[in-house]
């Protein structure tokens, strides 16, 4: 009662752990697997509530905990992307999937980068509001505030045409060409909407000095003569990048091979042999 009239001068009381207590429970051989839920949440917020104590006083421990934690989640995210491609799932539901984990587009840039908007309306609408431009991500470089386009396709998305053109050789297919159109006209819609969209707050501290163009689209072909094809027409690209399904699953294994080989040497390290 004295607290809900005066909480500054009667505090909260709480029950203070005496010394080592966490430390000799974990002694005792005390597992996650064996937490209830609310334990595990319990221990979860201690850390977090002594997060920058325990970074001052056990920084190795500290980064290592952080590390482990993002292998965790990156084999996590790897499972559930794989999950995903065996299913004929519909764009919007890929969108939201990389809107929940933009930390996988970026991994399409070579500099980094940062979410400014998912479903941005980019202009190009007519007097009657017909036609607007909705690009499925726009992102801004980090440093230099320069804005790039990302388009999403489905993993099931032709890359090229059924029939050959020529002996060996494929041409593109029209749900690639009209992918790269769509993005193309993205961009041009932006460049020409981009002083009055710099009044949101979001776009203040953006530039249009080069928009670069991602389109993910499509999986790995399968034979060397479609892989060929596929290449010569992405590589003559200029202004798109083209990546498909797969090859973004790839960055994310690559990167958990990165971490796995750092843990090895870790353990190495302490042997004593």
């Amino acid at each position: 009662m004295l607290r809900a009239t005066d909480p500054e001068q009667f505090p909260l009381k709480t029950k203070k752990l005496r010394a080592n207590a966490i430390y000799e429970l974990v002694k005792l051989g005390a597992r996650v697997e064996t937490l209830s839920g609310n334990d595990q949440k319990a221990a979860l917020q201690i850390v977090q509530a002594n997060k920058d104590a325990i970074v001052k006083a056990s920084p190795k421990e500290a980064l290592q905990l952080k590390a482990d934690i993002e292998h965790v989640t990156l084999n996590e995210l790897i499972v559930k992307f794989e999950a995903m491609l065996s299913k004929n799932l519909t764009e919007p539901v890929w969108q939201e999937f990389f809107k929940e984990n933009p930390f996988i587009l970026s991994l399409a840039f070579t500099y980094p980068v940062f979410m400014v908007q998912d479903q941005a309306f980019v202009g190009g609408a007519s007097l009657t509001g017909v036609g607007n431009k909705i690009a499925d991500f726009l992102v801004s470089n980090r440093y230099t505030g320069n804005l790039a386009l990302i388009e999403i396709k489905r993993p099931g998305t032709s890359l090229l045409s059924k029939t050959q053109y020529r002996e060996n050789l494929f041409g593109p297919s029209s749900d690639l060409t009209g992918a790269i159109s769509q993005v193309l006209d993205q961009r041009y819609a932006l460049q020409r909407n981009l002083d009055r969209l710099k009044a949101d707050a979001e776009l203040s501290q953006a530039y249009g000095y080069s928009i670069q163009c991602i389109l993910i689209v499509g999986s790995n072909c399968n034979t060397n003569n479609e892989r060929k094809s596929f290449d010569l027409v992405r590589h003559s690209l200029r202004d798109v990048m083209v990546l498909t399904f797969d090859e973004l699953l790839g960055k994310l294994k690559d990167l958990e091979k990165l971490f796995a080989a750092g843990k090895e040497k870790e353990i190495d390290d302490r042997s004593p042999f």
